[in-house]
């Protein structure tokens, strides 16, 4: 029996699980899983692996870059490395059924009749409790971690493709993950890409 091909991106807010639901959804299907640890591994080990590699370590050991990515001005690494991750993310998609998480997926693929983009999203209540017994984030900190973690994300995603991170007409569906089960994330989603067909 040949599968239909399905290519699920997850775009998501700080604490909301979508890493965990994404993950989930490619173990149940039995496809591949794509988050930044490949994308950043994979991209780390291409030619311009110099370049790549300052701008994650700019990324992920300096308070200013972070400043800087919340305000939504990083420059040209930043744009080098999201026309690369562009590039494989496409690749990926030429291979076959997989869920990637993040990336700007939804946009770069926007439009591919087998592709299903999701927005996952919670109250601050919901993500709070996630960051601290999660992601260890103190409880005085977990707020403003998560407001600086949402504002990356959207000032990443608004620079890099000239639209708006979250907004409903950008994915199919778009769900509130608070009262749902992880598992039942799972079934939900799998069940709306079926239907979607």
């Amino acid at each position: 029996m040949i599968m239909k091909k399905h290519v699920i991106t997850i775009s998501r807010e700080y604490g909301s699980g979508g890493h965990e639901v994404g993950r989930l959804i490619a173990e149940d299907m039995g496809i591949p899983f794509y988050d930044r640890a490949y994308f950043e591994a994979a991209l780390m080990s291409g030619y311009e692996e110099n370049v790549l590699r300052s701008r994650e370590e700019k990324r992920n050991g300096s308070f200013a870059y972070n400043l800087a990515a919340a305000l939504g001005v990083t420059g040209a690494i930043d744009e080098k490395y999201y026309r690369k991750q562009a590039e494989l993310i496409l690749r990926l998609y030429e291979e076959g059924s997989c869920v990637i998480v993040g990336r700007c997926a939804d946009f770069i693929l926007r439009g591919k009749p087998d592709v299903t983009s999701i927005f996952l999203y919670a109250d601050d209540e919901f993500r709070i409790r996630k960051a601290i017994e999660e992601y260890g984030i103190s409880p005085e900190k977990a707020l403003g971690w998560i407001s600086i973690s949402d504002r990356k994300r959207q000032n990443y995603y608004n620079n890099h493709t000239g639209s708006k991170w979250g907004a409903a007409e950008n994915y199919h569906l778009s769900i509130d993950t608070g009262n749902i089960e992880p598992d039942n994330l799972v079934k939900l989603i799998e069940n709306y890409v079926e239907l979607k067909g």
